[in-house]
């Protein structure tokens, strides 16, 4: 029975609620008039909220960078704290870490001076809704067409009515600072797929630097390297060297020589020319030794990144061969290798690599051999 009264009030309500006053004896009827105005004051709701919300949008991207930013310094600063020490630097590096910590904090700022602006706005949105049924009604009371305690179950049955419709329309009113914010990764995400799509195609795009193996040696011919904004680099290079035999190429720095290195590893797509390599394991050796996280002898190991049948023995003998005999106790002990090993020594570390590999090409970007 209540549930049947509550129901015939709310259906009163509705139809009372389609009657519009205009003066004192005069109504309008318009059907279904609460439906209406809900949708209108939902739908300007929603359109306020995203032109004051959509900041949140850029300044969430931004967020996410400079923190990222901030992150990276640091970390940054920790693997070369001993340089930076070395060459007294602190000053200068918290000047740096200053300056990003700034960018987060002001950032930050105006994302919660952002979202205050938001919140105050919802907040009025959803105030205004409670006390926007009375105004509905408020004009037959005045007119003495119904009385306090009609006035007052009128607008309980509107206040129902109207939340029920209105809620169901204030979704994107309620959520847009999580809309914003996931609209902010999306952003970042897109972006990224957009940077994989281009390297893949890329790759698919036919390569101007021909490489190709069976023939003995090394056998480069009429090689032209560019930079990848398309500035000529190295034009016209041409060397061979047979098997078995030893290439040494020299010249001032930044002229191209580790970017030849890459060119004939297959890594620097900007170029054209053609280069022939021969049979078997290729071994390439940058300037600084790549040490992974991990065991000692998974990094002595590397890229295989286990023993691969090659025995304790076997590492321990090749350490002791390249002068690094006293690590032959640490093989299985998980370290920072590279912060824990000197450049010298990473540079002792490589050749002992290219003992266990036995590569049949060998190529070394400028390795000191008397390390």
């Amino acid at each position: 029975m209540i549930d049947t009264a509550r129901g015939q009030i709310v259906r009163d309500a509705w139809r009372l609620a389609a009657e519009i006053q205009l003066g004192k004896w005069e109504t309008v009827h318009i059907p279904a008039c609460l439906v209406w105005t809900a949708l209108f004051y939902a739908g300007v709701g929603t359109w306020l909220t995203v032109k004051i919300g959509r900041p949140l949008v850029p300044l969430n991207v931004a967020r996410q960078r400079f923190e990222a930013d901030f992150r990276f310094s640091l970390v940054r600063f920790r693997e070369n704290a001993e340089s930076v020490a070395l060459y007294g630097g602190e000053p200068v590096e918290l000047r740096v870490f200053n300056e990003r910590f700034g960018s987060v904090f002001e950032n930050f700022r105006h994302i919660m001076k952002r979202q205050r602006r938001l919140t105050c706005f919802t907040l009025g949105y959803t105030q205004v809704a409670v006390i926007f049924p009375l105004v509905v009604v408020s004009p037959r009371y005045f007119a003495k067409q119904i009385g306090w305690g009609g006035l007052m179950q009128m607008v309980n049955a509107l206040v129902n009515a109207f939340s029920f419709v209105q809620n169901s329309l204030s979704f994107i009113i309620d959520a847009y600072t999580d809309i914003a914010a996931w609209q902010a990764v999306t952003l970042r995400l897109s972006g990224f797929e957009q940077q994989l799509l281009a390297i893949h195609q890329s790759k698919r795009a036919p390569r101007q630097i021909n490489i190709r193996r069976g023939d003995n040696g090394v056998d480069v011919k009429e090689i032209d390297l560019d930079l990848p904004d398309g500035t000529p680099l190295l034009r016209d290079v041409a060397f061979a060297s047979a098997r078995g035999e030893a290439l040494l190429i020299v010249g001032p720095t930044g002229a191209g020589k580790s970017t030849l290195l890459r060119a004939i590893a297959g890594i620097w797509p900007f170029g054209r020319g053609e280069i022939r390599l021969g049979k078997g394991r290729m071994l390439f050796v940058p300037q600084r030794p790549y040490l992974p996280l991990g065991t000692l002898a998974s990094a002595l190991l590397y890229p295989r990144g286990d023993k691969c049948g090659v025995s304790t023995a076997r590492l321990a003998a090749v350490l002791e061969e390249v002068g690094l005999g006293a690590l032959a106790g640490e093989l299985d002990m998980i370290k920072n290798w590279s912060q824990r090993l000197s450049l010298g020594e990473q540079q002792r570390f490589a050749f002992a690599r290219i003992l266990l590999v036995e590569p049949a090409l060998l190529f070394l970007d400028e390795v000191n051999v008397g390390a």
